[in-house]
């Protein structure tokens, strides 16, 4: 790797605080991969073929309209909010995919 040491001339205590920040931040990062890669990983295509709508016997009690309709109004939200994930991947994807492809990190501030 070319340009400045990552390490540089400042206090060593200030080294530690700065080893833990990032050791912290790559931490974070890690994780992400790990959680998404773990997503990927059991994703499965919905088997539409083999999935049919529950039929209960006889109309909905009363006294369960309420839950009921807390559950469609939260599936809507989800629904929402996860269309609304779905478009700020397909940015993210088109913002990674149009930058230069080198491999120089883009993240780690090497002079300080």
């Amino acid at each position: 790797m070319n340009g400045p040491d990552p390490v540089d001339a400042r206090d060593p205590r200030d080294l530690g605080e700065l080893e833990l920040h990032w050791s912290t931040e790559l931490d974070r990062l890690e994780l992400e991969l790990m959680w998404t890669e773990r997503l990927l990983k059991v994703a499965e295509p919905l088997d539409r073929a083999g999935w049919s709508p529950h039929q209960p016997e006889g109309p909905l009690p009363a006294h369960l309209v309420p839950r009921a309709r807390d559950i469609v109004r939260r599936q809507a939200d989800l629904q929402a909010r996860l269309l609304q994930a779905l478009a700020q991947l397909d940015q993210e994807r088109r913002f990674t995919t149009a930058q230069p492809a080198d491999e120089r990190p883009r993240y780690i501030d090497l002079v300080g």
